[in-house]
């Protein structure tokens, strides 16, 4: 053999050797998903809140129906009794904080105040059927049915409560007659297919 050869085979050993204890059998996807694991590891999260509305607001209305009914309505965001959802997306963390629509009702009639309610979702789970479960809706309008209140001579408001961050909203309506008493009965809605 020549001195050439004798040479450029250890030459070719040692380039062989540092192949074979160089190779881990990892593919590039292996090394990226580990990348980024140390990179979620070293990462703090964000957190991100949203008041769901943002600031206090207040409606005062005052309504004659020809029937004789006198409708007082407050409807106010509560600002205290928050309905918070939690949610996380990558490394943000949401906070969203819903604050309900709540109602002072007073209602005379002949010049006699026949029915003044807090209305809320409390309000509302006392007076539907119990086999609504209303743990996590808050409380969103109130309105006169005017038309509905002319032609039953009762006054009849409509109301709804909703799950925030979804699709789910029950209406109800409160009927309330000439001497104060009231019934409160859910408004069923069919979905068209």
């Amino acid at each position: 053999m020549s001195k050439n050869t004798l040479f450029v085979i250890p030459i070719l050993l040692l380039v062989f050797f540092i192949g074979l204890t160089s190779c881990n059998n990892k593919s590039k996807n292996d090394y990226l998903k580990e990348s980024i694991s140390q990179y979620q590891d070293s990462t703090k999260s964000i957190e991100v809140i949203k008041y769901i509305p943002r600031e206090y607001s207040e409606i005062k209305t005052d309504t004659i129906l020809s029937n004789g009914f006198i409708v007082k309505v407050k409807t106010f965001s509560n600002m205290n009794t928050p309905l918070i959802k939690n949610s996380k997306l990558n490394f943000v963390n949401y906070k969203n904080y819903f604050r309900p629509i709540e109602c002072d009702v007073i209602v005379f009639k002949n010049n006699k105040r026949i029915f003044k309610e807090y209305i809320n979702v409390e309000f509302v789970s006392k007076h539907l059927s119990k086999t609504e479960d209303l743990e996590d809706y808050i409380n969103n309008s109130i309105s006169i049915d005017q038309e509905a209140s002319l032609l039953s001579n009762k006054l009849v408001l409509t109301a709804s409560v909703y799950k925030p961050e979804s699709t789910n909203c029950i209406s109800y309506q409160i009927i309330i007659d000439e001497s104060g008493n009231y019934t409160t009965e859910k408004i069923e809605t069919n979905a068209r297919t």
